[in-house]
């Protein structure tokens, strides 16, 4: 039996099937290879085309043999005189559906946060595009910069949560494609912004230290006082607050 799939067999397979099987990994096709396979295509098909559009095709696809053979697919179709022409290409390359599988999700959705975290905007703006692209749901992508704000920019800009949290609330007002502009002004800020994580490492110590049982009961300056004082205890002194009010 053989078997194909899209995914990582480490999550898609059926452990008892995948412990029976050989696996093997299929890497992306390089460009030239899918020009040589469209060009086959073309004898099948008995249509014509320009080298620049299967070039376009080939590059478009970044090495997704069977994206190419849809998009020229499309192409023939879309060529009245069955001649493949440029513009002709890059339509059919417009009608095609983008589609991230498991590991380009997480792949992806990592090179966006890494980007943003070096600065590097153009590159994140990309990710952000190609996200978008693929049908990407956006509240994702959104909570994904909501959280990079604390984790990554925290108190070297408290601005930062602020300009990200504003871009989920218009993104459900508004919603795609026009919050694709907004998205995009709190990538860029967002990117640009300093960066600290002093905020994840001190809520990371925090939890580190309950977690390995450092704790105890609340200081009793900091308990609400009585109502009145059991016999034979002399009165606690209570936290005061910057007013002289207990707290």
């Amino acid at each position: 039996m053989v078997g194909a799939t899209t995914e990582n067999p480490a999550f898609s397979v059926n452990p008892a099937l995948r412990s029976r099987s050989s696996v093997f990994a299929l890497k992306a096709v390089d460009s030239a290879a899918i020009v040589v396979l469209l060009n086959r295509a073309l004898v099948l098909e008995e249509v014509t085309a320009d080298i620049e559009a299967l070039e376009l095709i080939a590059q478009r696809c970044t090495g997704d043999a069977r994206q190419a053979l849809t998009a020229f697919e499309v192409a023939c179709a879309l060529a009245a005189d069955k001649h493949v022409t440029l513009l002709i290409a890059t339509t059919a390359l417009n009608t095609s559906v983008s589609r991230l599988g498991r590991d380009d999700h997480y792949d992806i959705i990592s090179a966006f946060i890494k980007s943003m975290r070096a600065g590097e905007v153009d590159i994140a703006l990309h990710w952000l595009a190609r996200l978008i692209d693929a049908g990407e749901d956006p509240r994702f992508i959104v909570r994904r910069m909501m959280i990079f704000a604390s984790e990554d920019v925290g108190m070297a800009d408290s601005h930062a949560l602020l300009i990200a949290s504003a871009a989920a609330d218009v993104l459900e007002r508004v919603g795609l494609p026009e919050a694709q502009h907004n998205l995009a002004h709190a990538v860029v800020y967002l990117s640009l912004a300093p960066k600290s994580r002093s905020v994840t490492e001190a809520i990371g110590a925090a939890l580190a230290d309950v977690r390995e049982g450092r704790t105890g009961q609340a200081p009793s300056t900091t308990a609400e006082p009585p109502t009145f004082h059991p016999l034979g205890l002399s009165p606690v002194r209570y936290y005061r607050g910057p007013r002289g009010t207990s707290e």
